[in-house]
């Protein structure tokens, strides 16, 4: 009987051994994708969970907002679950506040920082002009629309400037009887500055960006600042012991400006929040986004009225308001809003206003005075407008009360 031998050419063997070291990678290959795969999988799910966490911690920061800590950090834990532990912090920024939510897994962390106000629960009334015993006289194209706390006396039509009063109406909305005094306002809110040490003011700095969920840099000089052609965004106080001067090629963005005297150069457009102690002036086409902010708080005794003059074809969004903390009735207070300037917001004036503009909102004010080319008069208006078209999402500063009602002005990160 033959024997056959079979013999297996080492060419083949080669090529057999290829193919297994071909597969081997390819299914390793397979294997390691697979755990990538699930890694960039479980990466997706914290990264949901994390940004799910963080808005239920804004959620929770709004409900318990008035017994929040101020500027400290609390630790809750949501659903009893391991990864579900988040900071929240409150912390004031100018009139508004500041609240954040950081949810954090090991070293990897989600925060929501958003800038917040008070939403009364009723609805404001569109003027209140505090009764101090003189009815309110309408000139002009004069318009008052909405609701209206106004003196016991009443309104009634004049004649100034060659103008009788055009309206069909008086009041194109209700009316109710108002107080001696104003509204009390909030104390606490004037006005919270963040505490923060305090760096020499820069003129050759061209940029600055801070974020929110940083430290506030505070800019500071004894001497007058010009903003010009630069750029401040973010958490930045920007203060002077003199004045402060903003053109109209700076570019501003939720910083903060205080000084005794500040004024905006005509054509600029930002947002901005402006406290002084003296005056502030706004001069033409100036467009102030919201939630801009103008205070005043005249904190002595001045020989001239302390003041806020906004001047022709200005647009704010925002808030407006002066109160003094010496108040003085032979040199009130004033405010200034001159033709074809709106304000869209809210606007308390612890003393005189000049409304040669519009308001859509509320104006809450001890008296108005107007003033011609051949007189002046109080609690007259002449080719005024107030009314009640503000958007219903729109956060006052929580001057007047604060409501528990929390809502979201703007994102911050």
């Amino acid at each position: 009987m033959r024997r056959t031998d079979y013999h297996i050419k080492s060419s083949a063997m080669f090529y057999a051994l290829f193919l297994l070291s071909v597969v081997s990678i390819i299914i390793g290959g397979l294997f390691q994708l697979s755990s990538l795969n699930q890694q960039l999988e479980f990466k997706l799910e914290l990264e949901s969970i994390l940004a799910n966490n963080s808005k239920s911690g804004l959620v929770y920061a709004k409900a318990y907002f008035q017994e929040l800590p101020l500027n400290q950090n609390t630790t809750i834990r949501l659903f009893n679950k391991g990864i579900d532990s988040v900071v929240i912090s409150k912390r004031n920024w100018g009139a508004y506040q500041i609240i954040s939510s950081k949810a954090i897994h090991q070293s990897k962390q989600i925060t929501k920082i958003g800038l917040v106000g008070s939403q009364s629960q009723t609805v404001p009334p569109n003027l209140y002009l505090a009764d101090q015993g003189r009815p309110l006289s309408l000139c002009g194209k004069t318009k008052l629309e909405g609701q209206f706390e106004l003196p016991k006396s009443g309104v009634k039509r004049a004649y100034i400037a060659g103008q009788n009063y055009q309206g069909n109406k008086l009041l194109y909305g209700s009316k109710t009887d108002s107080e001696k005094q104003l509204p009390e306002i909030n104390d606490e809110l004037i006005l919270n500055l963040v505490t923060v040490p305090k760096s020499e003011w820069n003129s050759g700095v061209e940029e600055m960006v801070v974020p929110f969920d940083s430290v506030a840099v505070h800019l500071f000089s004894t001497q007058p600042i010009y903003i010009n052609s630069q750029s401040f965004k973010g958490q930045i106080i920007i203060e002077s012991e003199d004045s402060i001067i903003v053109s109209a090629n700076a570019v501003l963005q939720d910083i903060i400006l205080k000084s005794p005297k500040i004024s905006i150069e005509e054509n600029f457009k930002g947002n901005v929040q402006c406290i002084a102690s003296e005056t502030i002036m706004i001069q033409n086409n100036v467009i102030l986004e919201y939630p801009s902010v103008l205070g005043v708080i005249e904190t002595q005794n001045n020989t001239i009225s302390s003041s806020i003059n906004i001047s022709s074809h200005v647009q704010i969004v925002g808030s407006v308001f002066l109160l003094s903390e010496t108040p003085n009735f032979r040199i009130p207070i004033q405010l200034s809003i001159k033709e074809n300037s709106i304000i869209n917001g809210f606007v308390y004036c612890d003393g005189q206003t000049e409304l040669k503009g519009e308001i859509k909102g509320s104006l809450y004010t001890k008296s108005f005075y107007l003033k011609t080319a051949s007189s002046a008069y109080q609690n007259h208006l002449l080719n005024a407008t107030i009314s009640n078209n503000l958007p219903v999402d729109f956060i006052p500063i929580p001057l007047l009360n604060e409501s528990d009602n929390i809502k979201t002005i703007k994102w911050l990160n």
